[in-house]
């Protein structure tokens, strides 16, 4: 069984809750760089609480939403007004961060930027604001299509990969989602619902949000351990595992079949009697089945999404 750790924990737990779709980031690289969870968010929810606002509705129950980027960036992030291209009291938007789409005859921009005014100037994060309620996964209604129709979220990702930016953040309101987008890779995203964050029961997800989001893990972090570089050491390390992984699985492979034919030879040649020499391909794929089937099962019973009683301990557990 594996040891027991409440850091490793606690990470695979928030990035269970936002349903991650493609890979950001991984619980390995977050320990590595030494990245933890604050347990104590009350004063960061207290902020947010004070940025967002609650649309007027027949019985008041709207649930807020997060309108002034801006002013979320500087109160609960706590960037300086500097780090914000394109915001009220930051340096403008770079003209290198627009994309001319000749075939649509329109331009990708971002929002607003964040850029390390403290130091090169380099872009680090592309932020998209669209309309309260647009779903960054649809293309805009017929009616509203102009130009290049496509969901913000591709959109985002297209400017993310023309500008060489690898990551950026898509806001409509109810939703601030991470995106990253790395030039000749695939892309994936973490949403953090507005709305939650401001409960007491969102608080791990407020927290996870503000551990990668604020102006230390942005900007001033010691290096290998700001947000572009737990992004791609997250990416390397997946590598890694699954490069681990296929080996591991191949030699168990190459172990499962010298079991099948010594138990062939013991039995003289009732078990695989001459599947070897008119269906070789039977038995790779049989036996590649029963490997993958295996891989399945662990990785389930790590997760804890087996039975934990002791009838499955005893006769079923891998």
């Amino acid at each position: 069984m594996a040891k027991y750790d409440p850091e490793r924990d606690s990470h695979k737990s928030w990035i269970g809750l936002v349903q991650p779709v493609g890979l950001v980031v991984s619980p390995p690289a977050l320990i590595k760089a030494q990245v933890v969870l604050d347990k104590n968010v009350v004063p960061v929810q207290q902020a947010l609480q004070s940025v967002v606002v609650s649309p007027a509705s027949v019985f008041a129950d709207a649930d807020p939403v997060l309108l002034d980027f801006p002013r979320f960036a500087s109160e609960v992030l706590g960037w300086s007004p500097q780090d914000l291209a394109g915001g009220p009291d930051g340096p403008p938007l770079p003209d290198a961060l627009s994309v001319v789409l000749p075939d649509y005859g329109e331009t990708l921009r971002p929002t607003y930027a964040a850029v390390d005014g403290m130091g090169d100037g380099k872009t680090l994060l592309l932020v998209q604001v669209v309309e309260r309620g647009v779903d960054p996964d649809k293309p805009p209604a017929e009616e509203a299509r102009t130009g290049w129709s496509a969901s913000p979220q591709a959109r985002l990702e297209r400017l993310l990969r023309d500008t060489g930016v690898p990551a950026g953040l898509l806001l409509n309101g109810a939703q601030l989602r991470l995106v990253y987008a790395p030039r000749g890779e695939s892309s994936g995203h973490l949403g953090f619902p507005v709305a939650e964050m401001c409960t007491v029961s969102g608080r791990p997800l407020l927290a996870a949000l503000h551990m990668l989001l604020s102006e230390h893990r942005v900007f001033g972090a010691p290096d290998k351990q700001r947000l572009l570089d737990l992004l791609v050491e997250s990416r390397k390390y997946q590598s890694e595992v699954s490069n681990r992984l296929s080996e591991q699985v191949l030699g168990a492979l190459w172990e499962l079949l010298r079991g099948f034919q010594a138990a062939d030879e013991a039995s003289n040649g009732r078990v695989l009697y001459d599947l070897p020499g008119t269906d070789p391909q039977q038995i790779y794929g049989g036996l590649l089945t029963v490997i993958m089937r295996l891989v399945f099962l662990l990785y389930a019973e790590d997760q804890g999404l087996m039975p934990d009683d002791p009838v499955y301990a005893r006769n079923y557990a891998i």
